[in-house]
């Protein structure tokens, strides 16, 4: 999801400062995100890894609403 922002911000915010670079960019960048999705699809078809997957998946789905429900309760100050 980050290396994502890269194109995300490159093209929202072309004249923000980089103190930064993305090397290869876009291919490696892109390149990454490819091959890491693929690695996500393959390991939750797999039927050898498909249950503990989607057990792990929903468990960062779980993540989401306790995100929205408990991040301005904790949030420090403003």
């Amino acid at each position: 999801v980050t290396i994502i922002g890269i194109f995300i911000l490159r093209r929202t915010r072309p004249d923000t400062p980089r103190p930064n670079r993305a090397h290869g960019y876009p291919v490696i960048p892109l390149l990454y995100v490819v091959l890491a999705s693929a690695f996500c699809v393959v390991l939750l078809v797999s039927p050898a890894t498909a249950r503990d997957s989607g057990m792990g998946l929903l468990l960062v789905a779980l993540g989401v609403p306790a995100y929205f429900l408990f991040g301005k309760r904790f949030a420090g100050p403003k």
